[in-house]
């Protein structure tokens, strides 16, 4: 021991134990900011999607069954109500202009 300094904690190759957890806490506040970033950015993204000069102004969706015959009609109705609870819960106004059902045979 004579004069000789020991890493206490350490191989040789590694660092000593302060310095790794010291590392690990700043590799976890890095990642941390990160996942802020990126969130943000989404949200930056996100906005300026919505930022068009004709966002505003109504939309219209249409959603048919195609040719998949009774299972594609009956979730194209489920569809339909999916959509419609959804813009009830965003206080947006609702209209059915057209709409086409199938007797279903039993």
């Amino acid at each position: 021991m004579g004069g000789r300094k020991e890493n206490v904690g350490g191989d040789g190759d590694s660092p000593p134990i302060g310095r790794r957890t010291r590392d690990e806490k700043e590799a976890r506040e890095l990642l941390e900011r990160v996942q802020r970033s990126e969130e943000a950015i989404e949200q930056i993204e996100f906005r300026r999607m919505l930022g068009g000069e004709h966002d505003p102004s109504n939309g219209i969706v249409s959603v048919n069954a195609g040719a998949g015959g009774t299972e594609a009609q009956d979730w194209v109705e489920m569809l339909l109500r999916m959509y419609l609870r959804w813009a009830e819960k965003k206080k947006f106004e609702t209209k059915i202009i057209d709409i086409l059902t199938v007797k279903k045979r039993v």
